[in-house]
């Protein structure tokens, strides 16, 4: 089982390979949390609105959602999460206060959780 990223030039589903059960951060090893963070911050730094940030993170394999309250990257192809905003850095508030409140559709199945509308 594969427990950090293994990243090449270009990290992406296929080669970040993070935590196989749920989005818990603290089994990456510190160089390769470091990287992964460099790499997808500035996603989130430099997305002028949500839909935009939405497509952005879609191109490289990866979406957004809201699990048991909290903003999380997930994986597009497993639709599993991958680690929350906070731990990238950033958070739903700092995002909101920048591009406004995201258009967020309830999950029936799932307390605290929702998808994101484009």
């Amino acid at each position: 089982m594969a427990v950090g990223p293994t990243l090449a030039t270009s990290p992406n589903v296929s080669t970040v390979q993070t935590v196989a059960q749920g989005d818990n951060p603290t089994s990456l090893d510190s160089e390769s949390a470091a990287l992964f963070r460099a790499w997808l911050r500035p996603l989130f730094d430099q997305a002028v609105s949500w839909p935009a940030l939405i497509k952005t993170l879609e191109a490289k394999g990866y979406g957004l959602a809201i699990r048991e309250g909290r903003l999380v990257l997930t994986d597009k192809a497993q639709d599993a999460p991958v680690c929350t905003a906070r731990f990238l850095g950033t958070s739903l508030r700092e995002l909101a206060q920048r591009m406004g409140r995201p258009c967020v559709q309830a999950r029936g199945d799932a307390s605290a959780a929702g998808e994101f509308l484009v």
